[in-house]
This record gives structure tokens, sequence and C-alpha cells, in this order.
């Protein structure tokens, strides 16, 4: 029994799942603005804003976990190296420049600040790069076993 009957055609389908993917967007940069906005310029412990990074998490890995499920990476990239190392270096640079805002405000030299940055920097991009591997690895695995299961059907 379905207790919703859907009332759009294909194009109208289409045209909603665009607009909740830029109001997925607009949600998932907002709330991580959000967190580092308090973090940074608000002095707000990091425990204070624990709910939030939880709910970004669990919105991040549902979207993670339904893509490799579809065998989908991304609507502009493959899963390749090349893309595995741009975006790791990206979430790297970002968490690096996070960190040291957040020490900031015990008054570190410029020196001790660099070297928090360059380690911040280059573990977290190690530590990136292998779960993009590793998620690459399993959704090129997922989609050729689709593309099979649909050779077959056909």
């Amino acid at each position: 029994m379905r207790f919703f009957r859907k009332v759009v055609d294909e194009r109208q389908e289409l045209e909603m799942m665009r607009v909740e993917s830029v109001g997925f967007r607009v949600l998932i940069f907002g709330l991580a603005g959000s967190i580092m906005i308090q973090l940074l310029f608000f002095n707000i412990a990091p425990r204070d804003v624990l709910s939030e990074v939880i709910v970004l998490f669990i919105g991040a890995g549902i979207i993670a976990v339904c893509s490799i499920w579809r065998g989908l990476w991304s609507k502009y990239s493959k899963p390749r190296l090349k893309s595995y190392v741009i975006n790791s270096i990206a979430v790297g640079f970002a968490y690096g420049v996070v960190v040291v805002f957040v020490r900031i405000q015990h008054e570190l030299s410029f020196g001790e600040l660099a070297q928090i940055f360059v380690v911040s920097f280059l573990g977290f991009t190690v530590f990136m790069f292998v779960i993009y591997a590793l998620l690459g690895t399993i959704t090129k695995m997922r989609s050729k076993k689709l593309e099979q299961e649909h050779g077959e059907d056909e």
C-alpha cells in the first residue's frame, strides 16, 4: 500500500531533484560555515558545537553511502588518482587553516603556528587521500557490479 501517489512527470521530477540538490548544498555548506564561524570568531569550545558536527557527519555519511551504493562518484569527476589528490589537498588546506585560527587564541608565535599548520595540513591531507582512495575503489567495484547486473538483464 502506498501512502503517497506520485503526481509529477519525469521532467518535473528532474527539476525537483535539481532544487533538492541546491538546497542540500546550501544546508551542508551553511552548517559547516556556521561551525567554523562559531569556533573561530565567537570563542566557543568545540564541545559546544558537537551536535552540529554530528549532524554534518551523519548527512555526509548518508550521501556517501547512497552514492557508493548506486556506483556514483561525482557529477564533475571520476574516481581516479587526480581527483583524490586535488580533493585531499583542498580539504587538508581548509583543515589546517581552521586549526591555526583556533590556535591563534593561545598567543603562539608565527613559527609555532606555521608548524601547527604544516602538521595539520599534511596529516589531514594524507588521511583524506586514504579515505578518497578507499571510497573510490569501492565505488568503482560497485559500478562494475551494477553494469554487469544491468548487462545480464538485457
